[in-house]
């Protein structure tokens, strides 16, 4: 059963729900307590991790695929969840210079249509001021350095759901290995808005909807750990639900994290997911094709008053992921109204490069030998393997 299948009211975070305004509507501070610190949430999770069931999956054998490849750091991308646009990348206002609206969102993902709203996290920063945050650009970046921990092998299901164990040393120089860097506190207070901001996921045909925190818990050990050991004590991260379904539904796609983390344009990490995660037909002969106005609508970036900039953008973002050698080409064609010479769209072709296409077919038959595995197939029709017996029987 995928994650979208039961309708469900409210916030989850930490196995609580809590009540949201409508879109756009502020939130006052007796409607979101501020979170201080990781210790904090360490403490308000439900329970610590040493009481989580632990489990290892067969399809995480999949998923550990990407994190074992010995040329470059590569990753995964995650079905639905990569696609939301949840982040903002821009100048915030905040109301009183505390407080952030929701923000409310439209896009499309594999022909079906989506309304997506962001709740800002409040928490108390590092300088004492409770302020509102949307999650941006370290968010995306401590998010991806997570999941790319996980698929070297610190990733496993707490309690049925897909989670990462790790250092916050660890996390840092993750990070400034791949020329971000963020001191200990920076970390935390990302960890702490990745948290406490709430999505509300609708499709537009009203049949079903999901509400779910960025993370779905984060934690470290015990607080007595952190007193003890410092930036070097263990933290914990449970995703939400739809990445798990993801995985158990065989629905990711390898990413090349290294490349990835290397782009100065939020836009072309963008591209550079998208192409990973839909264009499974690629070939020298294929070629992606997008509009304006899809790459706006579904990316979630800053959009310009002229047209002619966002076209401009768009090209700075293509450039990048050219030079990384994603993609060999692009040609670009503006799209003028009937009645006159206004611009009102621009199409773009992309011709993927022959290191793209290897990868993209490296993964499609990876993912294809997992699936129809004899032991994969035992464990779906219920009848339980010796592997998944053996974690049974470590968990105390």
């Amino acid at each position: 059963m995928t994650a979208l299948r039961q309708k469900q009211r409210g916030t989850v975070s930490g196995n609580r729900q809590q009540r949201r305004p409508r879109a756009g509507a502020l939130m006052p501070p007796d409607r979101q307590p501020p979170v201080r610190g990781l210790s904090d949430i360490a403490s308000a999770v439900e329970k610590p991790l040493a009481e989580y069931s632990r489990e290892m999956p067969l399809e995480l054998a999949a998923f550990f695929h990407a994190g074992q490849q010995v040329e470059r750091c590569y990753s995964n991308t995650i079905e639905l969840y990569d696609a939301i646009p949840k982040y903002f990348w821009g100048k915030v206002r905040r109301e009183g210079g505390k407080y952030l609206p929701s923000i409310q969102r439209q896009f499309k993902h594999k022909k079906s249509a989506y309304q997506v709203t962001v709740f800002p996290a409040r928490i108390i920063n590092g300088r004492g001021e409770e302020k509102d945050y949307y999650p941006g650009l370290r968010e995306e970046l401590v998010e991806d350095a997570l999941r790319k921990l996980a698929c070297e092998g610190r990733g496993l299901f707490l309690d049925q759901q897909m989670s990462v164990v790790f250092s916050l040393y660890e996390l840092q120089q993750e990070l400034k290995q791949r020329g971000h860097t963020y001191n200990i506190n920076q970390i935390k207070e990302a960890l702490l808005i990745c948290a406490r901001t709430s999505i509300e996921l609708k499709p537009l045909d009203g049949t079903r909807e999901l509400s779910f925190t960025l993370f779905a818990n984060v934690g470290l050990e015990t607080r007595e750990d952190w007193l003890q050991h410092g930036k070097r004590s263990r933290a914990f991260v449970r995703f939400n639900q739809l990445v798990t379904a993801s995985i158990e539904n065989l629905t990711f796609r390898q990413l090349d994290y290294e490349t990835c983390m290397t782009y100065r344009s939020s836009l072309a990490r963008w591209f550079h997911k998208r192409l990973s995660h839909n264009f499974i037909q690629a070939g020298l002969s294929t070629r992606y094709t997008i509009r304006l106005s899809t790459i706006l609508r579904d990316s979630g970036v800053q959009r310009y008053a002229k047209i002619s900039n966002n076209i401009r953008a768009v090209i700075k973002a293509l450039d990048e992921i050219r030079e990384a050698r994603i993609i060999t080409r692009f040609t670009t064609e503006k799209i003028h109204g009937r009645r006159s010479n206004k611009i009102m769209d621009a199409k773009f072709v992309l011709y993927p490069s022959q290191a793209f296409v290897r990868e993209v077919r490296r993964t499609n038959a990876q993912l294809q030998q997992i699936a129809e595995s004899e032991e994969l197939e035992s464990r779906r029709h219920g009848l339980r393997t010796i592997r998944e017996q053996q974690v049974l029987e470590l968990v105390p």
